[in-house]
């Protein structure tokens, strides 16, 4: 994608200086801070190393950087950034296309981003880490967007790239502490307390907790991201501000993900004092359990209360599932919203979180006890 990186008429040289003060700029780079080595820039910007050459001479002559030989390139002047317009959003999805048009909170996420995005004037490219490899930063700035919206990108190491780069981007549906971007998630920890509140109120009071689980962006791998911590968390904080005994926490099956809702039934009809509710991480973990109850003729909600910590858009046929509805198609749009600011602001030197709340659905898989 290095094509289309150097479109003026002017000498790439200079095309090439006003690419390293962006850098400075957007990057807050302040008087003495490293740049990249001249390897580095040279693969950035695809040119060579007597061009990059020329090119660093001049903004040394011109008092913007300070070369020390073998020790490397200083910035010796700070530069205020230029306010950029968003006028085309890149869309970068952790999944394929095919996943990301079929399932369904990815569709809302999808849904609030481009009805922003045609609010504010902008177009939208989408780019799939699974279909095209995880994109360098560097490569989606030279493919003309103007800022990044990373949907579900849970890589440490990849954001920290993005975080480094001077285009700027906000990350949403996952929140990684300690790298300076901005954030816009769901109010996990906030739905899962309402869930338990509600099934308290209803006469629960030994409530189990069925996990979730997220995948590695890049390394294809089972982890744990803010969603699935701040649910669990949510749940145990409930219990204890409401004097409920801690509740059994179902973990995720380590030979295979999927069979987490049926390893937590097995788990469940197991104990000597079932718990009369299960708390799941989310919609279809909530379906599984219910699913592999009914085959050991276990009836929800008759036998035990099934409600879920989060579900997206409609609920889905079959029995109605008690759980808060995130608002998806809002996140999208607060995103947007989030980035065009961020267009015209410094870059962050540290994270900045925004929450967005979901909504409370009485289903019909939970009872009320006598």
């Amino acid at each position: 994608m290095q094509r289309n990186l150097f479109t003026s008429a002017n000498p790439i040289p200079q095309q090439l200086q006003e690419r390293v003060k962006q850098l400075i700029a957007r990057g807050g780079l302040r008087r003495g801070d490293p740049l990249p080595s001249y390897r580095e820039l040279c693969q950035r910007f695809g040119v060579s190393l007597v061009t990059m050459k020329r090119a660093m001479d001049q903004l040394a002559a011109d008092g913007i950087i300070h070369i020390q030989p073998q020790k490397g390139v200083f910035v010796e002047r700070a530069i205020a950034p230029r306010a950029r317009k968003l006028t085309q959003l890149g869309i970068v999805y952790y999944c394929s296309r095919q996943l990301l048009f079929s399932t369904r909170y990815l569709m809302e996420i999808l849904q609030g981003l481009m009805l922003e995005a045609e609010a504010r004037s902008a177009d939208a490219r989408i780019f799939s880490i699974k279909s095209e490899g995880p994109l360098a930063p560097e490569e989606l700035e030279t493919s003309g967007v103007d800022g990044l919206i990373l949907v579900g990108t849970a890589n440490q190491a990849y954001l920290e790239s993005v975080a480094r780069q001077p285009l700027p981007a906000v990350v949403l549906d996952v929140f990684t502490p300690g790298i300076p971007l901005d954030y816009v998630v769901a109010d996990n920890s906030s739905a899962a307390r309402t869930v338990v509140e509600k099934l308290a109120a209803s006469g629960h009071r030994r409530i189990a907790y069925v996990d979730g689980w997220s995948t590695d962006t890049i390394k294809d791998i089972v982890i744990e991201t803010s969603d699935v911590i701040e649910r669990r968390a949510g749940v145990l904080d409930a219990a204890r501000v409401l004097n409920l005994p801690p509740p059994t926490v179902f973990p995720v099956c380590k030979e295979e993900a999927s069979l987490t809702g049926r390893r937590a039934a097995e788990a469940w009809l197991a104990m000597p004092e079932r718990p009369t509710a299960i708390v799941a991480y989310d919609e279809n973990v909530a379906r599984s359990v219910i699913a592999a109850l009914a085959e050991r003729g276990i009836e929800t909600p008759r036998d035990v209360s099934v409600a879920a910590a989060a579900c997206a858009g409609e609920l889905s046929p079959g029995v109605p599932i008690t759980a808060v509805k995130m608002n998806f198609i809002g996140m999208g749009r607060k995103a947007v919203e989030v980035l065009e600011a961020r267009c015209r602001q410094q870059r962050l030197e540290k994270e900045r979180v925004w929450r967005v709340g979901g909504e409370f659905i009485q289903g019909a898989s939970i009872r009320k006890l006598e």
